[in-house]
């Protein structure tokens, strides 16, 4: 679609309540060891002492994040929303 003339379009920049919506953000339960493993990141709040353990079972391989298991295979982390599409 084109205009001849922007300027002289009518803008209402007005934002009424019933108009406001959430952001959310849906984040894997793995980030906070996938930060802490790349760049040493510690959320606040969070507890370093439980991210230095997790990231020992962890390997971080680029793109995906894989956990060693107690029988030395690999299993790759998921999103949730991903897992139930697997499933």
């Amino acid at each position: 679609m084109q205009f001849e003339n922007p300027q002289e379009l009518p803008t209402d920049d007005s934002l009424q309540d019933d108009m406001l919506y959430g952001i959310n953000r849906f984040e894997p339960w793995y980030t906070d060891i996938v930060n802490f493993m790349v760049t040493g990141y510690v959320p606040p709040g969070g507890k370093k002492r439980k991210l230095i353990q997790d990231s020992r079972s962890h390997i971080w391989d680029e793109t995906y994040l894989f956990r060693v298991r107690f029988n030395g295979l690999l299993q790759r982390c998921v999103a949730a929303k991903e897992g139930i599409k697997i499933i």
